[in-house]
């Protein structure tokens, strides 16, 4: 064989090579929807539900992703059908909340909760966000396994959470002071939220 028919040859099969190889990785990587969560993601302290009143007891509520952090074009929204096999968490301090897998109700301002997650603990950042602040932080995984539709959004129901980003005002968090009820009647939110929820969710290979 000529010797640039066998260097075209080799040119070729180190193509085909790096390609496959490409695409390996890109179909290993793993699909996640919510707020697109890194170490220098910033939380901000806990907020009651029910802020800025001051007053307890503080209802529990349910809040539902309206706009995603780091994911503005739609990110909000479970891009397919599938099972979440994990949970992504940023928050300053420790809490619990229950996953709700929240659905609008087409043509109207109307949510339902189709179906209740897991029960979810969560740690918080060991420096806790305060004076001791090292600006990296933390991102908690959670082990779960429900099922989503293309199109459902991440919902929490809490008193409160730290898993919260806020920024100047907006709707990128939706707020139900009666938390909605999974199978429940469909509701229109009692209020919104100027801060992104810290919540990632991300699909089972």
């Amino acid at each position: 064989m000529p010797r640039g028919v066998r260097i075209g040859v080799l040119a070729t099969i180190i193509g085909a090579w790096l390609a496959l190889s490409l695409a390996l990785a890109t179909s290993a990587a793993p699909v996640r929807f919510g707020a697109k969560l890194t170490t220098d993601t910033q939380p901000q302290p806990a907020l009651w539900c029910d802020e800025p009143n001051d007053v307890d007891p503080h209802p529990t509520c349910t809040w539902v992703m309206n706009e995603a952090y780091g994911r503005p074009a739609g990110g909000h929204k479970a891009p397919k059908a599938g099972t979440i096999g994990k949970v992504r968490i940023i928050s300053c301090t420790p809490g619990t909340f229950r996953l709700q897998v929240v659905r609008q109700v087409p043509g109207t301002d109307t949510f339902r909760a189709v179906r209740n997650g897991p029960v979810v603990n969560y740690q918080g950042d060991p420096q806790g966000c305060g004076d001791e602040d090292d600006f990296v932080y933390q991102i908690e995984s959670i082990a779960t396994n429900f099922s989503v539709n293309k199109g459902d959004r991440i919902a929490i129901r809490a008193q409160q959470t730290g898993a919260l980003r806020c920024g100047s005002g907006g709707d990128h968090t939706l707020q139900f002071d009666l938390p909605l009820a999974a199978g429940g009647a469909a509701m229109a939110p009692t209020d919104d939220e100027g801060c992104f929820l810290l919540v990632e969710w991300q699909y089972k290979p």
